[in-house]
Formats: structure tokens, sequence, C-alpha cells
């Protein structure tokens, strides 16, 4: 389980049309990456850039977070991570959990010719569960979401 990036044309042209989406990991033990370190500076650096786009999930459910060059980001770092937020979604980061590993990789583009590069902040699957289900569940109102007005609105794991 993890959050996994793309980076290139393909990311920059996917449809941006998703709502807000709030992203995370646990947080039981102090920071692993420290602010100033090289996989913290590569992972703020990839969400600074509008054509690297954010998925979170597995098949049948799965949310991005991708913005236009244009688009306003607020950007907030926390203690334990950072947060970003458009006027179309959001995504919360945080990399404090002991088990948290970044894994890099490449794979043939659909463009001829080119790759894609991506990376993974990925947990292993008993760490990453938020509330244990085997399948999509609603958990009720998501009283930690980015946006004040959206902490009414319904969370799923």
């Amino acid at each position: 389980m993890g959050l996994a990036l793309s980076h290139g044309p393909d990311a920059a042209a996917r449809d941006r049309s998703a709502g807000g989406l709030t992203a995370g990991v646990a947080r039981p033990q102090a920071s692993r990456l420290a602010r100033n370190s090289y996989p913290l500076a590569a992972i703020e650096a990839a969400f600074a850039d509008p054509e690297t786009g954010w998925g979170l999930g597995v098949l049948g459910a799965l949310g991005e977070f991708c913005r236009d060059a244009d688009e306003t980001m607020a950007a907030t770092d926390t203690p334990d991570g950072f947060q970003r937020l458009t006027s179309r979604g959001g995504i919360a980061v945080r990399l404090d959990h002991p088990a948290l590993r970044l894994i890099a990789w490449e794979e043939p583009s659909p463009t001829a010719r080119l790759w894609r590069q991506g990376a993974g902040l990925c947990l292993p699957q008993a760490e990453a569960a938020i509330g244990g289900a085997a399948m999509v569940t609603e958990l009720g109102p998501d009283a930690a979401a980015l946006r004040p007005a959206d902490r009414e609105a319904n969370l799923f794991d």
C-alpha cells in the first residue's frame, strides 16, 4: 500500500476533475525523514512540480492529486510532513512512520521511445490499513479533512 507519483507528459494529460483527497500514513513515532534529508527534499520538489501527479489507492478505489501549472497551490509544512491544497482538492502526506519506504521505478510509457518515472511512499499492508477493512468501508465524518467545510463529509477506507 502506498502513495505513488508519476511524472511527465502522461501525468500532465490526466483528467483532473477530482474533488478533495486526503492521503497519509500513520504517525506513531518521531520522524524518520528529517526536514533536510534528500528523500524529503525530493518528495517536496515533486509536489511543487505541476507535471507530477500523485495517486493513492488500489484497483477500484483510487484518488489522485494533480494540478495545472497556472493553478494556485497552498503549501503547509507540518511537524510530520506537509499539506498541499488547491481549489479542486488537497493532499496531506505524513512521513514519520518508521516502516515508511521510498521506492523508485521506471516503466515504459504509452508514448513510443519514452519512459515514465515513478516512486512510491510505501508501508507494509498491515500498517497501511486505516480501519482494517478488507473492502471499501465508510468510516463516518472526516474530522481531519484539510478544508473545514469538508469535515462533515464521509471518510472511506
